[in-house]
């Protein structure tokens, strides 16, 4: 008897046909994910110092060329590459659709050398890498929802008049030109948790999955009118995992010539709007990627109306739990996401853990979740916390004062103070554990003026540490 995978389905189609299909759909999402996300940047060529200085421009060709040719495994690692190498250059400032999508490189880099060192040859078919990678970020968006809604489990959350629900429900009334009415706040607070505690549990389950990827198809196309272009498309691309091989087998008339190139030409048409309106016509690209996002619904029905096959009988792949089943130390993948979305109750980092707009507070040795009352405190960031008082120099009262900081911000901004800028006679007022302390010459202080280490200067980021109040809500 064959292995599984080499079974013939229904209509003929094998396994491995159906992996080339699944890979060739998520490549095509996720290089035109990419190029939204490009759009909404304003195609900023920004560009980062490193060994070798890379600019987004470099992905974003990548990301093109895997929409147009989504069958070319060589160009979807290319992406991969440049963008995970972009990414990491860019450590700690990415914001959380980066941090994700880091994440989502490096399974599909660590696949790729798998498949490689596997069939001893890098010439691998999208179909083996597909089948290498899907499992691994099913667990990372699984992971990612998890962390979504159990950051937002906290006491601050839940209190209407302070709660991020409110700037969230705000935003996506101001998109249609109305006014949040003044009683929704609790209804918004209580929708926000049910929506998002129903993607991490539904995704669990196999009669649950189809619906729920389904589902987050729904939130996530609102949250992209909200104002949340790039992250809701880079989750539409990552959903589609779920929802194979059924969903690629229905978009297999895409083969046929002439749709091939009616979709390449509606993809530069897209494309080209947005350069044009960008650079000649001086348009807002994320004005312009708003309505186009709005009528994303009609542009996919239309888009799968010319390009549906045959109907036929439904069937869904449950990678997820072949994962489960056999794992590989690629693992270590959803293992470090998941790490970064506990890490602020680790006493690490508390940004860009997938805490946004969660009203989460896990700073000075105590939490306002409801059920992790104190965090683990592995790492002393948060634990040892300072303030920047009156009297202090201009530049550092600017940036920290007279709220609670870590002593790390303070002593890395000294450091970039004294020894990039040359700044020289820094004076400080401080006060830390009780007692305020004045030094003229800041500067001159070994234990103010402390160098981060490699991991720190990637892995650290703080937000800043402000009472909860209805006009602010920390991303």
């Amino acid at each position: 008897m064959k292995p599984e995978r080499e079974q013939p389905l229904d209509r003929g189609v094998s396994r491995a046909e159906d992996d080339q299909l699944g890979y060739q759909l998520f490549a095509a999402l996720f290089g035109v994910a990419f190029l939204i996300f490009f759009a909404e940047r304003g195609f900023r060529n920004d560009v980062i110092d490193g060994p070798v200085p890379m600019g987004m421009v470099v992905p974003a060709a990548f990301a093109l060329g895997t929409a147009l040719r989504p069958s070319s495994v060589p160009l979807l690692v290319g992406f991969f590459l440049t963008n995970t190498y972009y990414l990491l250059l860019g450590l700690p400032e990415q914001n959380t659709n980066q941090t994700l999508t880091f994440f989502a490189g490096l399974a599909v880099l660590g696949s790729a050398a798998t498949c490689a060192v596997r069939a001893k040859t890098w010439r691998i078919s999208g179909g083996e890498l597909f089948r290498e990678f899907a499992p691994l970020l099913q667990l990372c968006i699984v992971g990612l929802y998890f962390w979504t809604i159990w950051h937002k489990l906290n006491f601050d959350f839940v209190v209407p008049e302070v709660s991020c629900s409110r700037r969230l429900s705000a935003k996506l009334f101001e998109y249609f030109g109305a006014k949040a009415p003044a009683g929704i706040a609790p209804a918004a607070m209580v929708m926000t948790l049910l929506a998002e505690a129903v993607l991490p549990i539904g995704l669990l389950f196999r009669r649950t999955q189809v619906a729920t990827a389904l589902f987050g198809y729904a939130f996530h196309w609102m949250l992209g009118l909200a104002g949340f272009y790039g992250f809701s498309v880079t989750m539409m691309a990552l959903l589609s995992i779920f929802l194979m091989p059924a969903l690629p087998r229905a978009l297999a008339g895409y083969d046929k010539p002439r749709r091939v190139w009616l979709n390449r030409l509606a993809l530069l048409g897209y494309v080209g709007l947005m350069l044009v309106a960008k650079h000649a016509l001086g348009i807002n690209t994320g004005w312009l990627t708003k309505y186009l996002l709005f009528l994303l619904p009609g542009v996919v029905a239309v888009l799968v109306w010319l390009n549906h096959a045959p109907p036929g009988p439904l069937e869904f792949t449950r990678t997820f739990r072949e994962a489960l089943r056999h794992p590989t130390w690629l693992w270590v993948v959803p293992i470090a996401l998941f790490l970064n979305g506990m890490s602020p109750y680790l006493g690490f980092k508390t940004e860009y853990s997938y805490a946004m707009y969660s009203n989460l507070r896990t700073e000075g040795g105590k939490t306002n979740h409801l059920l992790w009352r104190r965090p683990l405190a592995l790492f002393g960031y948060q634990s040892d916390l300072v303030r920047v008082q009156p009297g202090s120099d201009p530049e550092l009262l600017a940036a920290l004062g007279e709220r609670p900081v870590t002593r790390y911000e303070l002593t890395t901004l000294l450091h970039r103070l004294v020894n990039e800028r040359g700044r020289r006679d820094i004076a400080l007022v401080l006060e830390a554990e009780g007692k305020t302390r004045t030094y003229a010459r800041a500067d001159k202080e070994p234990e103010l003026v402390v160098e981060p280490s490699f991991l720190e200067r990637k892995l650290l980021r703080f937000r800043a540490i402000l009472p909860p109040r209805a006009d602010y809500c920390p991303h």
